[in-house]
């Protein structure tokens, strides 16, 4: 029970932060209003909700598209300025396709 209490709360805490990553970069795209609608239709919607709260792959690689999303928005906006973005951008997706390959789609 402890363990997997503990391992369905990591879960919840990556999904959680994967809303918010696609909170801002919804921000960065649109309006402060457009970023946290983006960011509560996703962490509201019954599929990721049900993944977010079992312990499974899904909220991880949620994870890693979300912050290789917000790190291409960045990257794409001033790519003289976020080379950092590139290069951090390559190990999320290094990182991402170790666990999961369907990051590639």
């Amino acid at each position: 029970e402890g363990a997997a209490a503990k391992l369905s709360l990591l879960s919840a805490l990556m999904g959680s932060c994967c809303a918010a990553l696609l909170a801002l970069s919804g921000a960065t795209c649109s309006t402060w209003w457009g970023g946290l609608l983006t960011g509560c239709i996703y962490a509201f919607s019954p599929t990721v909700w049900r993944f977010s709260t079992q312990f499974e792959v899904f909220a991880l690689n949620n994870l890693f598209a979300a912050a290789l999303l917000y790190l291409s928005i960045g990257f794409l906006r001033d790519m003289h300025r976020h080379r950092f973005s590139a290069y951090f951008g390559a190990a999320i997706c290094g990182l991402g396709l170790t666990n999961q390959q369907t990051l590639v789609l």
